[in-house]
Formats: C-alpha cells, structure tokens, sequence
C-alpha cells in the first residue's frame, strides 16, 4: 500500500520526463485531414500527437487529485496577463475564416499553459530533467548522422516519420551543381527545428558538466555531446549554426566562472577542444555544402529560391498585419489567410513567415502581442532581479531562434518547447535531491 502511494505521488514527476523525452517523436492520429490544389495542406491539418495524451493524462491526475494546490501562488500579476492572453487567443476564434482550426490551437494553447501550471505545481529534479533532454538530444543527433551518411529519412508511421530521399522534390536538400545532399531530420519534420531543438539539449550538456562524480559521467557526456553537435552540424540550419556558436562560447565563460575544481576544468578544456577539432574535421570534409549554405561564392539555385521565399514571407507579413492590425486573422489561420490572398500560389510556397513575432502579430493582433510582449518582459526582468544569468541565456537563446523560424509557433512540439521553457525559468529554483 505504502509503495502504490509513493509511486502515485511520483507519478506525475514520471509522466513530466516522459513528456519531455518523447517532444521531438511526432507520432500522432490525424482526425482531420486538409487538401489544398490536391495535394496535403499541412497547416489545416488536425492531429492528436503521442505527447499531447501524456500532458492530458497529467493535467488530469494534478487537477483530480489536488485540484485547490494547483493555482501558480505568489505570481498575480503574471497570472492576469497570462489569463488575458489566453483569453485573447480563445476570443480570436470568433473572427478566425477557419473556426475548427482556430478552436484547434486555442485548446492547444491551453494546452500549454496547462503545462506551464503543472511545471510550477510537481516536484522534479532539474538533473533528472536535464539528463532526459540530453539522452533525447543525443538520440536525435544519433538518427540525424545516420540518415546524413545515408542520404536517407526512413518513412515509420510510428515514430511519426516521414520518408525522404534527397532525390525527391519537396526534400529539404542543400545543392550544388548537380549534386543534392539530404540535410538531417532527426524524427521531426524540418532539418531547422531539429537543428533548434539540439541547440537546447547542448545547454542542457553544458550544466550536466557541473555535475560530473564519476568517469562514466564523462564518457556519457563525451558521446552525447558529439552526436548532439554533428547533429546541428547535419542539419545544416544557419540558425542552429548561429545559436550553437553563442552556446558553444558561453558555456566555455560560464563553466569557468562557475567550475572551482581543477581537475573538473581540464576535463572541460578537454571536451571543448575535443569538440572543436570533432566539427572542424566534418566541416572540412562537407565543405562544399557548408558553403553553399553560407553563400560563399556563387549563390545556387536553391539558395536563391530560398532567400527569395523567405523575403515574400516578410512582405506578406507585414500586408497581413496591417490590414489586421487590432484583431488579427484568428490564432492558426496566417496559413489560410495566405490561401486566400495568393489562391494561385502552389501549395508548398503556401506557409507562414518564419519569423513567430510575425506570426503571433498576425494571428492575435496587437492586443496579442503586446500581451506577449509584458509576460517576456516580466520574466525577464524576474530573471535580472535573482541574478538568474543561466536561465537568462536560455531565454535569449530560445527568443533568439524565435526570429528565424515559425516551427516554434506552427508545430505542436515546438509550441510546447516555449511553454516549458517559459515554465521552467519561471519556476522558483530549487534543487531537489535524488534519491
């Protein structure tokens, strides 16, 4: 009996871990389906992913169990503007062209603030937590080499992938002269948000070095960490380039400011250097693609349609939200609005502004993204009133990324992402012991 009441108090500490690991795994049950010129609309599909069941089942057992504990306390005035929020993306439904999909990430995004309550209700240890992003993070760096060496993503409904080749159209490829090299997935479905996501689970490797007793502790590390980097290498995101760079050189100041122990910063110069010379060696034998991706020399076809992409989706940004500058387009309709001011676009060129402030201007309005605006600065400025640097660097990391992609905001983990972090260095920090 004592044993069922210890693990039912566990349990929800368990399911957090399990949520987090299984993020980047996009197996899911698509109950509504979406066609656009005949082909599959991605962003007018509705799924029910593996990791929403696990965050609903927790969300569950937290409310039933102690539901009068659960409120945020000592946090009022967060809490107001985040309710405001909330309730501002729920009102945007009414106005939403596409009311299913509107509903559809409004309850996504109660959702998240869902697991924004349950982060600062459940005890859980933070070296538990971080040892689970990086066995995830080294996981995906694994899959990622293997499908770059092989020129090959290999299609499991499952494990929610998606079959790629690099000879396929649509693939995301880096090519040069007649050659196109598939860039890695890892199990998610763009190169960039894998990229991004092992960014995140590198921090995570930077504070496990603080941690270290054993030397099983730094052959775990020494292995993680290389497939996490050749992982971001392979995916060949600039953004991902650019924020490992940043957390590759803060950690180095960070550690060392932080680290007391001699023989602990040996090991730390070791691991740095190891890493170095570990990605100067792959960059010099796929040069060629790190220069195209880097638009040194002559600019290819790929890169130009790219660049020329990504500048129409700034120029339609900026039509959207003018035109719906109090209100917005409805939260989960910047894609539909898209169909609906270039209907003679093809599909694949039908998708958002990769850029998230954009987006959430252009679905929410300005109340909404002021709105976002004050729940930032307030943690911010939280964050500057402890003295918090390392989760401040986390949040300028993540904010950071949030101007070079829409994944954060479009997919369904990468919108949880923001929601845990967001939780995360919001929670009152303290170290719980392990048991």
């Amino acid at each position: 009996m004592n044993k069922l009441l210890k693990l039912s108090k566990k349990l929800p500490e368990y399911l957090f871990y399990l949520f987090v690991f299984s993020l980047p795994w996009q197996t899911r049950w698509i109950f509504h389906d979406s066609f656009y010129q005949g082909e599959v609309f991605e962003y007018g599909r509705l799924s029910l992913y593996g990791f929403d069941i696990i965050l609903i089942v927790s969300l569950l057992y937290c409310f039933i169990a102690e539901l009068k504990n659960l409120t945020v306390k000592k946090l009022r005035i967060f809490n107001i503007i985040l309710v405001l929020y909330c309730f501002i993306v729920l009102l945007s439904v009414i106005w939403a062209d596409e009311k299913l999909i509107a509903w559809y990430w409004g309850m996504r995004m109660l959702l998240g603030w869902g697991l924004f309550c349950l982060i600062q209700k459940i005890d859980f240890s933070r070296l538990k937590l971080v040892i689970v992003v990086v066995v995830a993070g080294a996981m995906q760096g694994l899959l990622g080499i293997w499908q770059f060496l092989n020129q090959n993503v290999w299609q499991s409904k499952w494990l929610g992938m998606a079959g790629q080749n690099a000879r396929d159209l649509g693939a995301s490829v880096v090519e040069f002269g007649i050659e196109r090299w598939l860039r890695a997935y890892g199990s998610l479905p763009h190169p960039n948000i894998y990229g991004a996501l092992l960014v995140l689970s590198f921090i995570g490797v930077i504070y496990l070095v603080t941690k270290i007793k054993h030397k099983y502790h730094q052959l775990f590390l020494v292995f993680s960490s290389s497939f996490i980097a050749l992982g971001i290498l392979f995916s060949y995101s600039r953004a991902a380039w650019l924020g490992f760079g940043l957390v590759f050189i803060a950690g180095i100041i960070w550690l060392y400011k932080t680290v007391k122990d001699e023989w602990l910063k040996k090991f730390i110069k070791w691991l740095w250097l190891y890493l170095f010379l570990l990605l100067a060696l792959f960059t010099l034998a796929t040069w060629p693609i790190i220069k195209t991706r880097l638009h040194i020399g002559e600019t290819t076809r790929l890169e130009t349609i790219s660049t020329v992409e990504r500048s129409a989706g700034y120029r339609a940004a900026k039509e959207i939200i003018k035109d719906n500058l109090l209100l917005g387009v409805g939260v989960g309709n910047y894609a539909d609005e898209l169909k609906e001011r270039y209907p003679d676009e093809p599909v694949w060129y039908i998708q958002p502004v990769h850029n998230v402030p954009l987006i959430i201007f252009g679905e929410l309005g300005i109340m909404g993204f002021l709105m976002v605006i004050l729940l930032s600065f307030y943690i911010i400025k939280l964050l500057f009133k402890k003295r918090d640097w390392s989760y401040l660097g986390l949040l300028i990391i993540v904010y950071c990324l949030l101007f070079f992609d829409h994944f954060w905001w479009t997919l369904s983990s990468g919108l949880y992402v923001l929601w845990l972090v967001m939780g995360l260095v919001f929670k009152e920090r303290k170290e719980i012991n392990i048991k």
